[in-house]
């Protein structure tokens, strides 16, 4: 599934959150396990209110997904050469499925905020296992 099928690919997507730190970390440790390449992607979005885009001063989400990008390099334990990275505009389901089109495994944290929320997997989760091609890893 990979363009060099010698060389698996993982991608995981990040976005600050805990579950996300959790879906990195496994990613990493399996990328390492596994001498798989690993690609790191945060997407962004421009705040939006009922469907009208909302800028808050200050806040430049493109630069808050590379800050969280290199962060995560940064703290990891992978030759670079074996850590990529995208920070596409787009919602996070969406870019997650496109990013991994070439990819032996897409890895991604769910959301759970309530009891209830934390039986149903996060809208980003739930668009991957259902229109992934690359086999997911959800991670709680």
């Amino acid at each position: 599934m990979t363009a060099n099928p010698q060389t698996p690919l993982v991608v995981v997507g990040i976005d600050g959150s805990e579950h996300a730190q959790r879906a990195l970390a496994w990613a990493a440790e399996y990328a390492g396990a596994t001498d798989a390449n690993l690609r790191i992607v945060a997407a962004w979005d421009t705040p939006r209110f009922f469907g009208r885009a909302v800028p808050r001063e200050g806040y430049e989400p493109a630069e808050h997904a590379h800050e969280l990008v290199e962060k995560a390099i940064a703290e990891l334990d992978l030759p670079e050469g074996r850590i990529t990275s995208l920070t596409p505009m787009g919602s996070a389901g969406q870019v997650l499925v496109d990013s991994s089109k070439d990819a032996d495994l897409l890895v991604i944290g769910a959301h759970g905020h309530s009891p209830v929320r934390t039986l149903l997997l996060g809208s980003a989760a739930g668009h991957c296992v259902n229109h992934a091609t690359a086999t997911v890893v959800v991670i709680r």
